[in-house]
C-alpha cells in the first residue's frame, strides 16, 4: 500500500505524530510519502528508511511573508478568514497535484482543522483522479453553538457545510478523532456523519522508556523526596491554565511541590518566578520553564505524584496526560471537558468542578487518590503508537476497498 501523509500545519510542532504513524507503516512494509512545507523545522526526526519519501513544497509563492504567522498575513474578521481559506485552497491544490504524480492508494491529512472548506473545494473541482482521503481532526470547533462574531458564525456554518458535503460525496472516506466525545459531537452536528465514517483512534504515544522508581526520578531532577509533587508539563499556554493553577494554590495549606516544566509560550519563566511569590509557605514552586529534552521527559512523569491539567479549554485531549499514564501517573483535570471525561471513563485520576481546583488538591493531599496504577498503565498502553498504526492501517484498507 502506498500512503501519502500530509502535514498541513507546516510547523513541525506535531512531527512526533507523523513519525510514529510513518514508522508503523514502514514496519508493516508499506510505502510512505510525507508532504510538508519546505520550512518544516523537524524533518530530521522522521524515520530514515528508503521506503519513506519526503516531499517539501515551498509555499512562499502563496504568502506575503513566508516567516509571518498566517493570521498576521491575512488579517482578522470575515475578510481575513476568507483570504486565509482562499490561500489554503491554493496551497492544497498544489499538494494534490504534486501527490497525484506518485499515484498513492490513500491520502491522510493529519490536521483537518481550518482546511475543511479548502479540501472540499479542491476535491470538487480538480480534474485529477484523487484517491480515498482520511483526515484527522484534533478539535471540533465547528460543532459549537456559541459564536463570538459574524465571522465566527459564517466560518462555522461554512465548515459544517463542507464537512457534510465531503462525507456525503465520499470525497473524504473517514474522519478520525482521538476521543469519543469529539466523535459524538460531530455525529450529532453533521447530518451525514455516522459511526462508519467518523472513528475514534488512539492518539499515538511513545511508551515510557525509563525503568526507574519515583525516588530515582526525583533525585535525577533534584526534586524533594518527602513532599507530594504535582507537575504542570508542556508549553505555558493560556488555554492550559497555568495562571489558574497558581490562583488555586494560594489557599493550599498542605506541604506541596509544584513543578512547571516546558517551554515559554503565552507566559514566561519570569511569570512563574512572580507567581511563586503569591503562594503560601507550604507550597514550593519549582521553575523548569525551558525546552525539556526528550530523554528527560519521562523523568518528570515518573517523579510526579500527579500531573495537573488546569485547562481553560473544554475540547481536545492532552498529550501530557497520555505520557503520564504511560508512567503510571494519574492526572487531575477539569470535569467539564474532554480531558475530564477521559479521566473519569478510564479512572486515571481526579476531576474537579469549575472553581473547585483548590478543594480538589487539598482533598488529594489529605486523603490520597483512589486510582489504580495498573488501570492507569493500561490506559497509557492503549494509546501506544503501534495501536494507532494498526487501527489506521485498517481504516486505510477499508477506504481503498470501498
Amino acid at each position: 500500500m502506498r500512503v501519502i501523509l500530509v502535514d498541513i500545519n507546516w510547523t513541525g510542532h506535531h512531527t512526533p505524530y507523523i513519525k510514529y504513524i510513518s514508522q508503523y507503516l514502514l514496519d508493516e512494509g508499506h510505502e510512505v510519502e510525507f508532504i510538508t512545507d519546505q520550512a518544516n523545522p523537524r524533518l530530521d526526526d522522521l524515520p530514515r528508511d528508503n521506503s519513506l519519501t519526503q516531499t517539501r513544497i515551498d509555499f512562499s509563492d502563496y504568502k506575503d511573508d513566508p516567516q509571518a504567522e498566517f493570521k498576521t498575513q491575512v488579517g482578522s474578521g470575515l475578510s481575513g478568514s476568507l483570504r486565509e481559506q482562499w490561500r489554503r485552497t491554493q496551497q492544497l491544490e498544489l499538494i494534490f497535484e504534486r501527490a497525484m504524480e506518485s499515484h498513492p492508494e490513500v491520502m491522510h491529512f493529519l490536521y483537518y482543522e481550518r482546511s475543511q472548506v479548502p479540501i472540499e473545494l479542491d476535491t470538487l473541482f480538480l480534474s485529477c483522479d484523487i484517491p480515498p482521503i482520511v483526515v484527522t481532526l484534533h478539535r471540533d470547533g465547528f460543532t459549537k453553538t456559541n459564536y463570538h462574531s459574524l465571522a465566527d458564525r459564517c466560518t462555522t456554518y461554512a465548515t459544517r457545510t463542507a464537512v457534510n458535503s465531503s462525507l456525503s460525496r465520499k470525497s473524504i472516506s473517514c474522519i478520525t478523532v482521538h476521543a469519543d466525545p469529539i466523535r459524538d459531537r460531530i455525529i450529532s452536528t453533521i447530518p451525514t456523519a455516522n459511526l462508519t465514517n467518523v472513528k475514534t483512534i488512539p492518539a499515538p504515544t511513545r511508551p515510557c522508556n525509563k525503568d526507574v522508581n519515583t525516588e530515582t526520578a526525583r533525585s535525577t531532577l533534584d526534586l524533594p523526596l518527602d513532599i507530594p509533587v504535582l507537575v504542570f508539563f508542556g508549553e505555558l499556554r493560556h488555554e492550559k491554565g497555568p495562571d489558574r493553577l497558581i490562583e488555586s494554590l494560594e489557599a493550599v495549606e498542605q506541604p506541596l511541590v509544584v513543578v512547571f516544566a516546558g517551554p515559554e509560550y503565552d507566559y514566561t519563566s519570569a511569570d512563574v518566578d512572580r507567581w511563586a511569590q503569591r503562594v503560601g509557605d507550604s507550597v514550593r514552586i519549582i521553575n523548569r520553564v525551558e525546552y525539556i529534552p526528550e530523554d528527560m521527559v519521562d523523568y518528570y512523569f515518573l517523579a510526579a505524584d500527579a500531573l495537573i491539567a488546569p485547562y481553560r479549554r473544554t475540547r481536545g485531549i492532552s498529550g501530557p496526560m497520555r505520557r503520564a499514564a504511560m508512567a503510571g501517573t494519574p492526572t487531575i483535570g477539569p470535569r467539564d471537558s474532554d480531558v475530564g471525561q477521559l479521566i473519569e471513563q478510564y479512572e486515571v485520576g481526579l476531576t474537579y468542578k469549575a472553581g473547585g481546583l483548590t478543594e480538589c488538591i487539598e482533598h488529594w493531599l489529605r486523603h490520597g487518590m483512589d486510582v489504580s496504577t495498573a488501570d492507569t498503565l493500561d490506559y497509557g498502553h492503549s494509546r501506544h503508537w503501534r495501536e494507532t498504526g494498526r487501527v489506521l492501517e485498517e481504516i486505510y484498507e477499508l477506504s481503498i476497498n470501498h
